[in-house]
């Protein structure tokens, strides 16, 4: 996306994310957003 609009392009090919990289890379932000939710609960539990 931040190449879309200037004259920057890659120097080769992109490969396209396969199925299992693109489940990989959903779980992990899944995972990120569960361990800073709960990062959120727990330290707002501390602040009680």
């Amino acid at each position: 996306l931040i190449t879309v609009g200037s004259g920057v392009k890659p120097r080769h090919e992109l490969k396209p994310i396969k199925t299992f990289d693109r489940l990989a890379m959903a779980g992990a932000l899944l995972a990120v957003f569960a361990i800073h939710g709960y990062g959120m609960l727990w330290a707002s539990a501390q602040l009680m």
